[in-house]
């Protein structure tokens, strides 16, 4: 959105400085400024606007995925405290107290809070799917890149094309814009006027994208070997790497995204409705347990079943 914002900004802007040019308006320098000054005041308030509702956006998701977490640990802490209060119960014979059920039931438990801290709260669950990455083209980002340098091109005398051909996946699009303009800025450093720079793309490595930079003259893109130090170590930051020699290899870690992603792993838990008594299947089994236990201390315990919500956090099917 924000790039579409400024896009919009600057075509508003060549828009006016070509109807200066073509006499279309007329009107001095103070005009022309006046006129920049308060387009740039509007492009601000849509910024301000779009970061506002990004940031809110933002805050719901965190706030839903912080709601479904305190409810799935809940889960286990309540059976575990349940399991607690039972066996201090003197009310309830001691043999029913000791009932090796119990404990497992509040091992398991325990294991499934652990299971949970460690699946939900890691350091990967930190970020939330809209800032881990975006399921972009490689071919957008490349156009950008090329509309970006448009004036260095004009400058140097070079033309640019970009393939048609090109993966769509999830990737750091913001880290490999900024890497890809690097390395067309030090390629049309190194150009000659004429030269012509063609933009491929490949997908065939596995879970890999490659921008190829070639020359249509056949020469190298990029000899200097300072810049492609530099450009290397920008690139290890967002887990890209360079290859250079006939043709400039920038390639980009790319996930593609399908039906059930890893990458969004929460997804399905703001679909699952939470059970108004705050339990689920299993718990409200081992909730009956204990009470069970209390109102007759000569009965056995009901079997104690896994429910297909245990199952789905590491838990098997039955104990």
């Amino acid at each position: 959105m924000m790039k579409a914002l400024d896009l919009l900004f600057a075509m508003t802007l060549y828009a006016v400085e070509s109807a200066f040019e073509h006499d279309t308006i007329s009107g001095s320098a103070a005009t022309g400024i006046r006129i920049a000054r308060q387009l740039q005041r509007r492009s601000a308030l849509l910024s301000l606007a779009a970061t506002r509702g990004y940031t809110q956006s933002y805050a719901d998701a965190l706030r839903e995925r912080f709601r479904h977490l305190r409810h799935d640990l809940r889960n286990p802490l309540g059976t575990i405290k349940s399991v607690l209060s039972l066996m201090n119960d003197e009310s309830v014979p001691l043999e029913a107290r000791a009932d090796p059920r119990f404990q497992a039931m509040a091992k398991r438990n325990a294991r499934s809070l652990e299971d949970l801290i460690a699946d939900r709260l890691s350091d990967a669950a930190a970020l939330l799917p809209v800032v881990a990455g975006q399921d972009v083209s490689l071919r957008s980002i490349a156009c950008t890149v090329r509309r970006e340098l448009r004036g260095d091109t004009e400058r140097h005398g070079v033309t640019m094309l970009v393939g048609a051909n090109a993966p769509y996946g999830r990737l750091d699009a913001p880290g490999l814009e900024l890497l890809l303009r690097g390395v067309l800025q030090a390629v049309l450093h190194e150009c000659q006027e004429g030269d012509q720079l063609h933009l491929d793309f490949d997908d065939s490595i596995a879970d890999r994208a490659i921008v190829i930079v070639s020359c249509e003259s056949g020469r190298r893109p990029l000899v200097d070997e300072g810049a492609l130090a530099r450009l290397s170590s920008l690139a290890l930051q967002i887990g890209a790497s360079l290859s250079a020699g006939e043709q400039l290899l920038v390639s980009v870690p790319m996930g593609v995204r399908d039906e059930g992603d890893p990458l969004e792993p929460h997804d399905t838990e703001r679909e699952r409705p939470i059970p108004r008594d705050g339990l689920d299947a299993r718990d409200a089994r081992d909730a009956r347990d204990a009470s069970d236990a209390r109102e007759s201390a000569g009965r056995e315990p009901r079997d104690d079943i896994g429910s297909a919500r245990q199952r789905h956090h590491g838990e098997t099917g039955a104990h």
